[in-house]
């Protein structure tokens, strides 16, 4: 069971050996849809292939290009591409069956198909037809999207174009036109008049874009034109309103006069500064000799003070040194100190004059900064309103420079498109005009026949692959040994729902005593159980994928006929879920196994002894939200060693894998696991999970067990060991 349980939810192998199985039936059916194929092939008519080759030219040769005003640069890809499309257009197509008046050709209007297809297509619309009708219904109606009338072409559109086809060669601006038709003729004049079509067709419009490009550029260039001289109008009236010649003079003197100005005024503020420190020098110290004004630096570092002030000094020395020579009455000395005492007088005259011609130019100096101050400002205000001027003048200067640009360059364009009106070059040219082709190019009849057989033989391959695929059940034995690689441990046939009924002990005997084959098919199972190596069949738990497989009932039974033989015990560790209980009658508050858990309850009080089989049973006891924590104690497995010394067999019912992991913890005390798996009915990719988290958690499965087969189905089980006949008792 191991390899089984590690193998993929899904294995390709498995499904490409069924194939392999059914390969017959593949090979039948490619080789039927060949033949069919064949058959098809021959009724349908010959077809003619013609070919022929045209250059798209990248640029048209001009003489002047007026490209800019019109088209689209030939460079791009998607240039080529559109070409291509056109090729295919309907328009092309309708030029061509003008041309060539294919509404009369017999060659262009002969079947494609065979007559009898064709029947069977026109029976086909016409019943549906009268169905819509019946029903109330209406066949929708496609109306035109253009103005002009419904073509009468449309249906000979549709199979021109079906039979066409436009192939770029890569990396070249070649194309190939291909046409199929039922005459080598007619196939090679429908491609060289499409080719043909096409050229002229590319020629008329570069002509009539060309008018419509000349057209519009001339009342483009009078509406440019007129603007121009409004332009014109509206610059001299401005220059002449407001008297100007052009803003560069006056612009440049109006500059120079602020620059003067502020200069003087920075002149006449420092001075007035200078003027008025001085003078607030002189307020404070107006009770001062004029001795000590002169030792204010401001005062003693004037011109006149300082030389006044150095002949003060000579005289004074003089003084001192006539003195020590004569006396006091001497005439020398008499003279220089008249001499220094009137130096002093002229020094207090000289500083008194000072004082008051500071006081004097403060004055002035303040007069004159407010005077530049107020023809500063007048020259601003003249500044602002005269680039006012240029602002609106420049306006004026750019609008008409922007116009006359404009206008050249349209009537420039216009002298273009007047000079190519009658040059105009095609986009494409024939490199290889299609001739009438020797051959026929179709129906490949081989080509046919291995084309339909190999879709025939693969939709048959997928049809058994999907059927084995999404048909992802356990039907019989086989199917256990495909999808997990063992057979089964044992086959349990499908009984009536009413024979083993999990209401009460007495009954669940009586219908299992009453079943022959589900009798003989469980002591089958004992039997394989038994052949297990001695250490598996101690601890046995019975588990499986889901609820509702059986699991409870196999438990049951399969404990009763072990009973027969050896001292079994029967333990319903399924506390979310608990059926054995009540299968043999016991009240929902029995104690059981969750209160032995929990409680410290005597184990013989708990243990209940079915006297007619021989079989002991614990039931679940007390349902409980966290059956998890119970199971996980310590207390269970010390539990099972206690009663492994007592019993021959201990078999656990658990609750499912799929929905909770329960069965993992009781797993980790027991020696192996029955697996019960409900045929046509639990997913094969469930059963891989189920058995993989098993064996992720080093759980021994001693085998699974294919429960409730259909009594159809018991002939699939030939081959694995099954093929005992329950109801007559004959192998």
């Amino acid at each position: 069971m191991t390899k089984a349980s590690e193998q993929a939810p899904l294995n390709l192998s498995v499904y490409l050996t069924v194939l392999l199985k059914r390969s017959h039936y593949v090979v039948l059916v490619g080789f039927i849809v060949g033949a069919l194929s064949y058959l098809l092939a021959r009724t349908l008519p010959v077809q003619y292939s013609a070919n022929a080759t045209l250059l798209i030219e990248a640029q048209a040769n001009k003489a002047v290009s007026i490209k800019d005003a019109y088209d689209f640069d030939t460079n791009k890809k998607e240039y080529y591409l559109t070409q291509f499309e056109l090729l295919k257009s309907r328009a092309l197509a309708e030029k061509v069956i003008d041309k060539l008046d294919l509404k009369h050709s017999p060659a262009f209007l002969a079947p494609s198909y065979p007559e009898g297809i064709v029947l069977i297509v026109n029976k086909a619309k016409a019943l549906k037809s009268q169905l819509l009708t019946f029903f109330g219904l209406e066949e929708p109606s496609y109306s035109s999207t253009t103005n002009e009338p419904e073509s009468d072409n449309q249906d000979l559109v549709k199979q021109l174009q079906s039979n066409l086809t436009i192939s770029p060669i890569r990396k070249t601006q070649l194309v190939v036109i291909s046409y199929q038709a039922s005459t080598p003729q007619l196939a090679a004049d429908i491609v060289n008049t499409l080719g043909q079509a096409y050229i002229e067709s590319s020629l008329d419009v570069q002509t009539k874009v060309t008018q419509q490009a000349y057209f519009w550029l001339s009342d483009k260039v009078a509406e440019l034109n007129s603007a121009v001289t409004l332009s014109e109008t509206k610059l001299a009236d401005f220059l002449e309103s407001e008297k100007l010649v052009d803003s560069s003079g006056i612009d440049s003197l109006l500059n120079a006069e602020l620059t003067r100005l502020t200069e003087q005024l920075a002149e006449v503020r420092n001075r007035r500064i200078a003027a008025a420190s001085i003078d607030q020098l002189l307020k404070v110290n107006k009770n001062v000799s004029v001795d000590q004004l002169s030792t204010i630096p401001a005062i003693s570092n004037h011109p006149q003070v300082r030389d006044i002030r150095v002949s003060q000094l000579e005289t004074e020395k003089y003084v001192s040194e006539l003195s020590k020579r004569y006396g006091p009455k001497h005439d020398k000395l008499i003279q220089a100190k008249a001499q220094l005492q009137a130096l002093n007088q002229k020094a207090k005259q000289i500083i008194s004059t000072l004082a008051q011609g500071i006081e004097n130019e403060l004055n002035s100096t303040k007069q004159q900064e407010i005077t530049l101050k107020r023809e500063l400002e007048n020259k601003k205000s003249e500044f602002q309103e005269f680039t006012k001027k240029r602002a609106r003048y420049q306006a004026l200067t750019e609008e008409l420079a922007s116009n006359r640009k404009l206008y050249n360059l349209f009537l420039t364009r216009q002298k273009e498109t007047s000079a190519t009106q009658g040059l105009t070059a095609a986009v494409a040219r024939f490199v290889d005009y299609a001739i009438a082709p020797k051959l026929p190019s179709g129906p490949n009849k081989k080509k046919w026949v291995a084309v339909f057989s190999i879709i025939g033989m693969f939709c048959a391959a997928i049809c058994f692959f999907t059927r084995d695929l999404f048909y992802s059940h356990f039907r019989h034995a086989g199917d256990v040994q495909q999808h997990l690689e063992v057979n089964p441990i044992g086959l349990v046939p499908k009984v009536p729902p009413k024979s083993l009924q999990l209401t009460n002990w007495s009954t669940t005997i009586s219908g299992f005593n009453q079943q022959p084959q589900f009798n003989e098919a469980v002591k089958d199972l004992r039997t394989a159980l038994i052949l297990t190596p001695e250490e598996q069949q101690k601890r046995i738990l019975i588990t499986s994928s889901f609820s509702g497989e059986g699991k409870t009932s196999l438990s049951i039974s399969l404990a009763l006929s072990m009973s027969k033989l050896k001292k079994v015990l029967l333990i319903d560790a399924d506390l979310r879920n608990p059926n054995i209980g009540k299968a043999f009658g016991l009240k929902p508050s029995q104690p059981g196994l969750s209160n032995l858990i929990v409680m410290d309850i005597n184990l013989d009080e708990l243990i209940i002894n079915h006297t007619e089989s021989g079989l002991a049973l614990i039931p679940a006891g007390l349902v409980t939200h966290n059956p998890q924590e119970f199971l996980a104690s310590p207390r269970f497995g010390l539990l099972l060693k206690k009663l492994e010394q007592r019993y021959d067999h201990i078999i656990i019912d658990s609750s499912p894998i799929g929905p909770v992991s329960d069965s993992l913890l009781i797993g980790q005390h027991v020696n192996s696991a029955l697996f019960v798996i409900k045929t046509n009915s639990t997913p094969v990719m469930k059963v891989h999970q189920a058995l993989s988290r098993l064996t992720q958690h080093k759980i021994p499965v001693s085998g699974v067990v294919l429960n409730q087969i259909l009594k159809k189905q018991r002939q699939y089980n030939v081959g694995y060991g099954y093929g005992y006949d329950y109801q007559t008792g004959q192998a």
